[in-house]
Protein backbone atom coordinates (compact mmCIF):
# COMPACT_ATOMS: atom_id res chain seq x y z
CA UNK A 1 0.00 0.00 0.00
CA UNK A 2 1.32 3.39 -1.02
CA UNK A 3 1.80 5.90 1.74
CA UNK A 4 0.80 9.55 1.40
CA UNK A 5 3.15 12.30 0.27
CA UNK A 6 5.37 9.92 -1.77
CA UNK A 7 5.93 10.09 -5.57
CA UNK A 8 3.58 7.86 -7.52
CA UNK A 9 6.32 6.96 -10.03
CA UNK A 10 9.38 6.09 -8.02
CA UNK A 11 7.65 5.71 -4.63
CA UNK A 12 10.76 7.06 -2.93
CA UNK A 13 10.96 10.85 -3.12
CA UNK A 14 8.56 13.20 -1.39
CA UNK A 15 5.93 14.91 -3.53
CA UNK A 16 6.85 18.28 -5.00
CA UNK A 17 4.00 18.71 -7.51
CA UNK A 18 0.75 17.85 -5.62
CA UNK A 19 -1.40 18.17 -8.75
CA UNK A 20 0.38 15.24 -10.43
CA UNK A 21 1.77 13.56 -7.33
CA UNK A 22 5.39 13.59 -8.56
CA UNK A 23 8.69 14.08 -6.82
CA UNK A 24 11.38 16.51 -7.88
CA UNK A 25 13.32 14.32 -10.36
CA UNK A 26 10.21 12.68 -11.77
CA UNK A 27 8.52 16.03 -12.27
CA UNK A 28 11.51 17.32 -14.28
CA UNK A 29 11.38 14.17 -16.45
CA UNK A 30 7.67 14.61 -17.10
CA UNK A 31 8.16 18.34 -17.87
CA UNK A 32 10.77 17.59 -20.56
CA UNK A 33 8.63 14.93 -22.20
CA UNK A 34 5.29 16.79 -22.25
CA UNK A 35 6.07 20.50 -22.26
CA UNK A 36 5.79 22.07 -25.74
CA UNK A 37 7.90 25.21 -26.19
CA UNK A 38 6.25 27.94 -28.19
CA UNK A 39 7.98 29.00 -31.41
CA UNK A 40 8.50 32.44 -32.93
CA UNK A 41 5.35 33.85 -34.53
CA UNK A 42 7.22 34.77 -37.75
CA UNK A 43 6.32 32.24 -40.46
CA UNK A 44 9.28 30.00 -41.31
CA UNK A 45 11.22 30.76 -38.11
CA UNK A 46 11.54 27.73 -35.87
CA UNK A 47 13.44 29.40 -33.04
CA UNK A 48 12.06 29.48 -29.49
CA UNK A 49 10.18 32.56 -28.36
CA UNK A 50 12.13 35.18 -26.45
CA UNK A 51 9.79 38.13 -25.95
CA UNK A 52 6.57 39.58 -27.34
CA UNK A 53 6.02 36.48 -29.50
CA UNK A 54 9.40 36.84 -31.25
CA UNK A 55 12.61 34.91 -31.04
CA UNK A 56 15.72 36.80 -29.84
CA UNK A 57 16.72 37.72 -33.43
CA UNK A 58 13.33 39.10 -34.50
CA UNK A 59 12.81 40.70 -31.09
CA UNK A 60 15.97 42.80 -31.60
CA UNK A 61 14.83 43.76 -35.11
CA UNK A 62 11.47 44.93 -33.80
CA UNK A 63 13.11 46.89 -30.99
CA UNK A 64 15.58 48.60 -33.38
CA UNK A 65 12.86 49.50 -35.89
CA UNK A 66 13.90 47.14 -38.70
CA UNK A 67 10.87 46.32 -40.83
CA UNK A 68 12.37 43.34 -42.67
CA UNK A 69 11.27 40.33 -40.56
CA UNK A 70 12.18 37.48 -42.91
CA UNK A 71 13.80 34.46 -41.22
CA UNK A 72 17.56 34.12 -41.28
CA UNK A 73 20.25 36.80 -41.27
CA UNK A 74 19.83 39.86 -43.49
CA UNK A 75 22.33 40.52 -46.33
CA UNK A 76 22.82 44.13 -45.21
CA UNK A 77 22.98 43.53 -41.46
CA UNK A 78 25.48 41.91 -39.11
CA UNK A 79 28.85 40.36 -39.96
CA UNK A 80 27.91 39.63 -43.58
CA UNK A 81 27.23 43.34 -44.14
CA UNK A 82 30.46 44.39 -42.44
CA UNK A 83 32.61 41.99 -44.49
CA UNK A 84 31.01 43.19 -47.69
CA UNK A 85 31.54 46.84 -46.70
CA UNK A 86 35.25 46.34 -45.93
CA UNK A 87 35.85 45.05 -49.47
CA UNK A 88 34.52 48.26 -51.00
CA UNK A 89 37.02 50.66 -52.60
CA UNK A 90 37.55 54.37 -51.95
CA UNK A 91 35.19 56.60 -53.95
CA UNK A 92 38.07 58.80 -55.17
CA UNK A 93 38.97 57.99 -58.76
CA UNK A 94 42.27 56.20 -59.18
CA UNK A 95 42.42 55.18 -55.50
CA UNK A 96 42.17 51.41 -55.05
CA UNK A 97 42.51 51.37 -51.27
CA UNK A 98 39.84 49.91 -48.98
CA UNK A 99 37.18 52.16 -47.52
CA UNK A 100 37.77 53.45 -44.01
CA UNK A 101 34.87 55.86 -43.31
CA UNK A 102 32.33 57.90 -45.26
CA UNK A 103 33.31 56.17 -48.51
CA UNK A 104 36.95 57.32 -48.29
CA UNK A 105 40.13 55.41 -47.56
CA UNK A 106 42.19 56.31 -44.49
CA UNK A 107 44.36 58.84 -46.39
CA UNK A 108 41.50 60.74 -48.11
CA UNK A 109 39.35 60.58 -44.98
CA UNK A 110 42.03 62.40 -42.97
CA UNK A 111 42.50 64.96 -45.78
CA UNK A 112 38.78 65.67 -45.76
CA UNK A 113 38.65 65.83 -41.96
CA UNK A 114 41.62 68.22 -41.56
CA UNK A 115 41.52 70.40 -44.69
CA UNK A 116 37.90 69.96 -45.82
CA UNK A 117 38.93 68.51 -49.19
CA UNK A 118 39.90 64.85 -49.78
CA UNK A 119 42.11 65.90 -52.75
CA UNK A 120 43.99 68.63 -50.86
CA UNK A 121 47.72 68.90 -51.58
CA UNK A 122 50.18 71.01 -49.64
CA UNK A 123 51.58 73.99 -51.59
CA UNK A 124 55.13 73.59 -52.83
CA UNK A 125 57.60 76.13 -51.47
CA UNK A 126 58.60 78.71 -54.11
CA UNK A 127 61.68 79.79 -52.17
CA UNK A 128 64.84 79.38 -54.31
CA UNK A 129 67.25 76.67 -53.23
CA UNK A 130 70.53 78.14 -51.97
CA UNK A 131 73.76 76.51 -53.14
CA UNK A 132 77.07 76.17 -51.31
CA UNK A 133 79.40 79.15 -51.81
CA UNK A 134 82.45 76.93 -52.45
CA UNK A 135 83.35 76.88 -56.16
CA UNK A 136 82.34 73.66 -57.87
CA UNK A 137 80.00 72.51 -55.07
CA UNK A 138 76.28 72.39 -55.94
CA UNK A 139 74.96 70.98 -52.65
CA UNK A 140 72.30 72.71 -50.54
CA UNK A 141 73.27 75.15 -47.80
CA UNK A 142 73.13 73.90 -44.21
CA UNK A 143 74.80 76.74 -42.30
CA UNK A 144 76.90 79.88 -42.85
CA UNK A 145 76.60 79.67 -46.64
CA UNK A 146 78.12 76.19 -46.76
CA UNK A 147 76.84 72.68 -47.42
CA UNK A 148 76.98 70.02 -44.73
CA UNK A 149 80.44 68.76 -45.80
CA UNK A 150 82.17 72.15 -46.02
CA UNK A 151 80.38 73.46 -42.94
CA UNK A 152 81.73 70.55 -40.86
CA UNK A 153 85.22 71.15 -42.31
CA UNK A 154 85.11 74.83 -41.39
CA UNK A 155 83.93 73.96 -37.90
CA UNK A 156 86.78 71.46 -37.46
CA UNK A 157 89.37 73.80 -38.96
CA UNK A 158 90.27 71.70 -42.02
CA UNK A 159 90.84 72.75 -45.63
CA UNK A 160 87.80 74.08 -47.53
CA UNK A 161 88.11 72.59 -51.00
CA UNK A 162 85.63 71.41 -53.57
CA UNK A 163 87.05 67.88 -53.36
CA UNK A 164 85.11 65.34 -51.36
CA UNK A 165 86.86 62.66 -49.33
CA UNK A 166 88.15 61.73 -45.91
CA UNK A 167 91.88 61.21 -46.41
CA UNK A 168 94.97 63.35 -45.75
CA UNK A 169 94.14 67.07 -45.46
CA UNK A 170 90.43 66.46 -45.98
CA UNK A 171 90.18 64.56 -42.69
CA UNK A 172 89.19 66.67 -39.66
CA UNK A 173 91.91 64.94 -37.59
CA UNK A 174 94.72 65.88 -39.99
CA UNK A 175 97.74 67.26 -38.09
CA UNK A 176 99.98 68.17 -41.00
CA UNK A 177 101.38 64.69 -41.57
CA UNK A 178 102.84 64.43 -38.05
CA UNK A 179 102.13 61.14 -36.23
CA UNK A 180 102.74 60.07 -32.67
CA UNK A 181 104.56 57.02 -34.09
CA UNK A 182 107.65 57.70 -36.25
CA UNK A 183 107.60 55.78 -39.53
CA UNK A 184 103.91 55.10 -39.11
CA UNK A 185 103.55 53.48 -42.53
CA UNK A 186 105.98 50.69 -41.56
CA UNK A 187 104.04 50.05 -38.35
CA UNK A 188 100.77 49.70 -40.31
CA UNK A 189 102.34 47.13 -42.67
CA UNK A 190 103.90 45.13 -39.85
CA UNK A 191 100.62 45.26 -37.91
CA UNK A 192 98.83 43.20 -40.57
CA UNK A 193 101.71 40.72 -40.72
CA UNK A 194 101.73 40.24 -36.93
CA UNK A 195 97.95 39.81 -36.72
CA UNK A 196 97.96 37.13 -39.41
CA UNK A 197 100.94 35.38 -37.79
CA UNK A 198 99.18 35.29 -34.38
CA UNK A 199 95.88 34.30 -36.02
CA UNK A 200 94.16 37.44 -34.63
CA UNK A 201 94.44 36.20 -31.02
CA UNK A 202 95.55 38.30 -28.06
CA UNK A 203 98.89 37.21 -26.55
CA UNK A 204 97.54 37.90 -23.03
CA UNK A 205 93.90 36.74 -22.83
CA UNK A 206 93.51 34.76 -26.07
CA UNK A 207 90.48 36.73 -27.27
CA UNK A 208 90.08 38.32 -30.72
CA UNK A 209 92.79 40.91 -31.38
CA UNK A 210 92.82 43.89 -33.74
CA UNK A 211 95.74 45.88 -32.30
CA UNK A 212 99.47 45.41 -31.73
CA UNK A 213 101.62 45.97 -28.66
CA UNK A 214 105.29 47.06 -28.52
CA UNK A 215 107.11 44.77 -26.10
CA UNK A 216 109.80 47.34 -25.26
CA UNK A 217 107.14 50.10 -24.81
CA UNK A 218 108.80 52.34 -27.41
CA UNK A 219 107.21 54.10 -30.37
CA UNK A 220 110.27 53.81 -32.60
CA UNK A 221 110.93 50.07 -32.73
CA UNK A 222 108.48 48.56 -35.26
CA UNK A 223 110.41 45.32 -35.82
CA UNK A 224 108.38 42.14 -36.15
CA UNK A 225 110.15 40.63 -33.12
CA UNK A 226 109.00 43.57 -30.97
CA UNK A 227 105.30 43.38 -31.95
CA UNK A 228 102.58 41.05 -30.69
CA UNK A 229 98.85 40.90 -31.36
CA UNK A 230 96.60 42.17 -28.54
CA UNK A 231 93.02 43.22 -27.86
CA UNK A 232 92.11 46.77 -26.93
CA UNK A 233 91.62 45.98 -23.23
CA UNK A 234 95.00 44.26 -22.78
CA UNK A 235 96.77 46.90 -24.86
CA UNK A 236 95.52 49.57 -22.47
CA UNK A 237 96.86 47.56 -19.50
CA UNK A 238 100.37 47.08 -20.94
CA UNK A 239 100.69 50.56 -22.46
CA UNK A 240 103.37 52.91 -21.15
CA UNK A 241 101.61 55.33 -18.75
CA UNK A 242 104.06 58.13 -19.64
CA UNK A 243 102.82 58.24 -23.24
CA UNK A 244 100.18 60.90 -23.91
CA UNK A 245 99.27 63.81 -21.68
CA UNK A 246 101.72 62.73 -18.97
CA UNK A 247 104.71 62.89 -21.35
CA UNK A 248 103.65 66.24 -22.86
CA UNK A 249 102.22 68.19 -19.90
CA UNK A 250 103.51 66.25 -16.91
CA UNK A 251 99.99 65.42 -15.69
CA UNK A 252 97.44 62.76 -16.42
CA UNK A 253 94.13 63.69 -18.03
CA UNK A 254 92.20 63.36 -14.75
CA UNK A 255 94.70 65.59 -12.93
CA UNK A 256 94.47 68.23 -15.67
CA UNK A 257 90.69 68.10 -15.44
CA UNK A 258 90.79 68.96 -11.73
CA UNK A 259 93.33 71.79 -12.11
CA UNK A 260 91.97 73.37 -15.29
CA UNK A 261 88.34 72.78 -14.16
CA UNK A 262 87.38 71.64 -17.66
CA UNK A 263 85.76 68.46 -18.94
CA UNK A 264 87.87 65.70 -20.48
CA UNK A 265 86.24 66.19 -23.89
CA UNK A 266 87.06 69.92 -23.81
CA UNK A 267 90.67 69.17 -22.88
CA UNK A 268 90.95 66.71 -25.79
CA UNK A 269 89.45 69.29 -28.14
CA UNK A 270 91.98 71.95 -27.09
CA UNK A 271 94.78 69.40 -27.42
CA UNK A 272 93.73 68.55 -31.01
CA UNK A 273 93.60 72.27 -31.89
CA UNK A 274 97.07 72.86 -30.34
CA UNK A 275 95.54 75.36 -27.88
CA UNK A 276 95.97 73.37 -24.67
CA UNK A 277 99.66 74.22 -24.23
CA UNK A 278 99.05 77.98 -23.94
CA UNK A 279 96.18 77.47 -21.49
CA UNK A 280 98.25 75.00 -19.49
CA UNK A 281 101.15 77.49 -19.18
CA UNK A 282 98.84 80.33 -18.08
CA UNK A 283 96.93 78.39 -15.43
CA UNK A 284 99.51 75.97 -14.01
CA UNK A 285 103.04 77.09 -14.76
CA UNK A 286 102.54 80.73 -13.74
Amino acid sequence: MRTKNICIWCEKEPIVNKKRGLGKKCFYRWYKENKKFKKCKIVGCEKVRFGKGFCSMHYLRARNGIEDMRPGTLPYHGWAYRERKIKEICIIEGCNKKQYAKGYCHYHYNRNRIYGDPLYKRPVSKRPISICTIDGCNDKIVGKGLCRLHWSRQRNGTVLTKEKGNSAELNHRWKGGVSGYPNHSLMKKNRLIVLEKDNYKCFSCGKKANEIHHLDLSKDNHALENLVATCRKCNAKHRNPNIGYKSIYGLYLKEMREKLKLSENHIRYLHDKNQLKNLYIKTIMI
